[in-house]
């Protein structure tokens, strides 16, 4: 992580495309370069038939950057051929997509170092190192 993970150009010029500024907000207060190690865990179950599917999971994120556990659920209605099967280039369907996800967040090495700290319009660090709660929808096909 940090400048040698060359995140910086990407960052900089999304900012540069979306706001018309040089440097995106807080880059000078970006982690210092370092190793990370990180391992994940996620484990699927999956019902449902030919029109219709609901995929539940669970699973944890163990390291130096970030330790959280998870759970979510996803719900797929639409013209599957088997949505039970191994994707292969065989497979053909066009599906709806909807899901939740809510996240734990037990350790985040990016909140410590509160590149925001100082500023006032910034969520403080404990606000944001509860948990996450992520909603999607979308459209898949193959």
């Amino acid at each position: 992580m940090g400048d040698e993970a060359r995140g910086g150009e990407l960052q900089n010029e999304v900012h540069s495309r979306l706001e018309g500024s040089s440097t995106a907000y807080g880059r000078d207060a970006q982690l210092r370069s370092m190793p990370i190690v990180q391992f994940g865990f996620e484990r699927h179950y999956v019902v449902g038939d030919r029109f219709w599917a609901l995929s539940g999971r669970y699973g944890t994120d163990v390291g130096s950057l970030n330790t959280s556990a998870g759970i979510g659920g996803t719900a797929y209605v639409g013209l599957v051929d088997s949505p039970l099967a191994p994707r292969t280039a065989d497979r053909t369907y066009v599906r709806a997509k909807f899901g939740i996800d809510a996240t734990a967040v037990l350790y985040d090495a990016t909140l410590p170092g509160a590149p925001f700290g100082s500023d006032p319009e910034a969520l403080h660090r404990d606000q944001m190192n509860v948990g996450r709660l992520n909603g999607m929808a979308g459209v898949e096909a193959q």
